[in-house]
């Protein structure tokens, strides 16, 4: 009987924050996405009535303001199918052990131009061989959203290291930047956004404040968690943890009314 009741406020609970998932994507595709993209059709708009008037210079800014938000917007896209993908297409997570080491060589050869363009080093510390158990896509999502954020928020010949550790069964991986840091108040709240704040975030930082949602979210169904160190002026480091390898499968023993663990 206590089983049964545990099961049904797990389920209740599964549904709550369902609900709330879902809340959250609508309101940010009513809000964060409506409103930029009607300043897109506007920009369209005035550009077809003006063009025969306007000088080049003023068609050429116009149309970066179009490309660059229509950037902006394919990239806030991007955030919310990998968003939803956490509830509502569990099928296809297929976590395996992977080798950390190989997928932060791919980020930062694919951020490579981003922190070039601020001179900004990249240092990839992790050892050959340190593993990790997860999905392969969302590895490559957390690690991106995180070093492009530390990439945002260093100064102008800043370095950004990774590092990890194993601890019991866990990896730890640091992600440690030379930035601007960060005020103990906006730290609390970092991993725990409302929708203005959310908002905010995407104003000022591309996305971040969903991209952070993003990876907390990932880590927490791959079986880890996310947290962060800062000093304002000084710099920040993430840090999240992650199953070194494939965690034991529990079935249920009719027998002793317990579980099993399998190997």
């Amino acid at each position: 009987m206590a089983r049964t009741q545990e099961a049904i406020v797990k389920y209740i609970r599964e549904l709550e924050q369902l609900n709330t998932h879902k809340e959250s994507i609508l309101a940010i595709l009513s809000h964060d996405l409506r409103s930029p993209l009607s300043g897109i059709i506007g920009s369209v708009d005035y550009l077809r009535t003006n063009f025969d008037t306007m000088e080049k210079d003023e068609i050429v800014e116009v149309l970066d303001l179009i490309h660059n938000t229509s950037t902006d917007e394919l990239k806030m896209l991007d955030y919310l199918v990998e968003w939803a993908r956490i509830k509502y297409a569990s099928e296809i997570h297929s976590p395996t052990k992977i080798e950390l080491e190989k997928y932060v060589k791919m980020v930062f050869e694919s951020l490579g131009e981003e922190a070039k363009l601020n001179a900004i080093n990249l240092h990839n510390e992790v050892e050959l061989n340190t593993q990790v158990f997860i999905d392969e896509k969302m590895l490559l999502s957390v690690l991106r959203n995180i070093v492009s954020n530390a990439i945002k928020h260093s100064r102008e010949g800043g370095k950004i290291t990774v590092k990890a550790r194993i601890n019991d069964s866990k990896t730890i991986v640091e992600i440690r930047d030379t930035g601007f840091g960060m005020s103990k108040e906006i730290k609390d709240k970092l991993f725990t956004p409302q929708m203005h704040s959310l908002s905010e975030a995407r104003e000022k930082n591309k996305g971040a404040g969903i991209g952070l949602l993003l990876v907390k979210g990932f880590l927490e169904k791959s079986g880890g968690e996310i947290w962060v160190e800062s000093v304002e002026g000084e710099g920040s480091s993430f840090y999240f943890s992650l199953p070194a390898d494939q965690p034991p499968v529990k079935t249920e023993n009719p027998e002793s009314g317990g579980f099993d663990e399998i190997p």
